[in-house]
């Protein structure tokens, strides 16, 4: 559906994989980086809506 809609070469779909993957790494690490410290602390994060979380997300 990508390569008939927006991208008109198949390396430009390859391209944009490569993105959408490298994206996902980037995230994942960050994720665990957050977490990996949120162990060594002792009160919560607190978000929006009084909600509290020791590993958030993303």
């Amino acid at each position: 559906m990508i390569d008939s809609v927006f991208l008109k070469k198949p390396s430009r779909v390859a391209a944009l994989r490569i993105v959408f993957v490298m994206a996902l790494l980037i995230y994942g690490i960050l994720e665990n980086w957050v977490r990996e410290n949120m162990k060594q602390e002792t009160d919560p994060l607190v978000l929006a809506g009084n909600r509290k979380l020791f590993q958030p997300t993303g």
